[in-house]
């Protein structure tokens, strides 16, 4: 942990006793999941509700509690609506789990239930009362935090900032700090990538005489998957001015990651047999390894090496390289039918397992490709704040393979940004069947 100045070595030590999670969404499902519990069980042990309807009325809690303990840690709610919401989600949470019983063989008071219901109501509302309390408490005392963040602005600045504001009060770690006297673009790009490596999901900016134009300041941080935003005098997260925002929040990269890891598995295991017959074709028709690797453009602008069945008799890397074309004679005969059906993209299953790309999302680019696209479009780079899929939005679109033209450069970056900007599970989902089923996504494919 980074110390600023102003810090007193009593603050240090009672540093070492904090709690950090991964942001205020992990504690919000992880309290409003315990509570879940909680009234599975009274309903089961006191109600003498059937197990099964306790547990679909405790979705229904989940469901309604989670957003409420959401904006009550990031300080949007006061404790009223709290208990308004516990209120409202044991009624229905026990309203369904009794309306369900019977289904499930169970004979029940309907007096019982209401007795009982009010008194479960009365606890319930108590308890999140107390935790909420206990939860205030623990994070203003600076011994839980969630997100690590990171400071830029003048050195006296960032001091004044951090005494005035005490800012791990509000559950906020400063861990990495950008001193700035001049307008340094590249300085900027390379504190951001520090702050990336170091675990910080939020840049915040001190905006006295920075010396960058907001429009410069948006396009660095929109490359980036961190937000950015400028402080406030006094600081207050109800009323942040936002230069960037990441475009999946904790619980959306939670769902994307389980569904990457669950699909890319079942794949994997349902297509082996095509796996082990693709790579003996490409070994018995032309010398060379079955598998290629080959360094892509990756999430937040790391490059790793990406996964594919050989097509060419070439394999290429670098940052110079030349893209295929129609009837290139550096495809093989194999090659030629496992990139028309997409079959040479599968060993990618393994950099999804691995964590480097997802099923859906931006395709990585070469690194001579992405300098070239780069140079083409500027807003290239925004593609990077989302993991690279094995298939995305522009390849079934029709932009897929060949961008030599500026008009299919910006198509594809198009496609790629819309994508980003409004991802949803389902989205996901629509590519992927589209990515079967849909001729545009074997446009091109040469």
């Amino acid at each position: 942990m980074i110390t600023f100045p102003g810090t007193s070595r009593h603050v240090e030590r009672r540093a070492r006793k904090r709690i950090y999670l991964p942001g205020r969404a992990s504690l919000g499902w992880l309290v409003s999941g315990c509570e879940a519990v909680g009234v599975v069980l009274f309903q089961v042990l006191a109600i003498g509700l059937p197990p099964i309807a306790a547990l679909m009325g405790a979705a229904f809690w989940i469901v309604f509690t989670y957003p409420s303990w959401y904006l009550f840690l990031g300080g949007q709610v006061k404790f009223v609506p709290m208990l308004v919401s516990a209120a409202g989600a044991w009624i229905v949470s026990t309203g369904i789990a009794a309306i369900l019983a019977p289904v499930f063989g169970a004979g029940l008071d309907a007096n019982l239930i209401v007795w009982l219901g009010g008194i479960g109501l009365v606890v319930f509302m108590g308890l999140r009362a107390l935790l909420a309390a206990s939860l205030v408490q623990v994070i203003t005392q600076g011994r839980l935090q969630f997100e690590q963040l990171g400071i830029v602005g003048r050195p006296e600045d960032i001091r004044d900032f951090l005494k005035r504001d005490q800012i791990w009060q509000r559950g906020l770690q400063p861990s990495r700090r950008h001193e700035i006297s001049s307008a340094d673009p590249e300085a900027l790009r390379t504190f951001l990538i520090d702050c990336i490596a170091h675990g910080c999901s939020q840049v915040l900016f001190l905006p006295e005489q920075l010396g960058l134009e907001r429009s410069q300041l948006e396009h660095i941080c929109a490359r980036y998957n961190i937000d950015a935003y400028f402080a406030s005098n006094p600081f207050d997260p109800n009323h942040l001015d936002w230069i960037a925002e990441r475009p999946v929040g904790f619980t959306g990269a939670v769902v994307k990651r389980l569904f990457d890891i669950v699909g890319a598995s079942i794949l994997l295991v349902v297509l082996s047999p095509l796996l082990a017959l693709t790579a003996l074709a490409i070994r018995l028709e032309s010398p060379g390894p079955a598998l290629f690797r080959q360094e892509r453009m990756g999430f937040n602008g790391f490059s790793f090496m990406i996964l594919k069945f050989r097509s060419m008799r070439v394999m290429e890397d670098g940052r110079e390289m030349t893209q295929v074309r129609w009837q290139d004679e550096r495809v093989t005969r194999i090659g030629r039918f496992i990139r028309a059906t997409s079959i040479d993209e599968l060993p990618q299953l393994i950099n999804v397992l691995y964590g480097e790309m997802s099923l859906v999302g931006p395709r990585p680019h070469a690194l001579a490709h992405n300098s070239e696209m780069e140079r083409a479009v500027a807003r290239n780079a925004h593609r990077n704040r989302l993991k690279p899929g094995i298939t995305g939005w522009a390849q079934v679109s029709g932009y897929r393979g060949d961008t030599s033209t500026q008009e299919r450069m910006e198509g594809r970056i198009a496609h790629d940004l819309f994508y980003i900007e409004h991802w949803s599970l389902f989205f996901d989902i629509k590519i992927l069947f589209l990515t079967v089923f849909s001729k545009k996504a074997r446009e091109n494919a040469f």
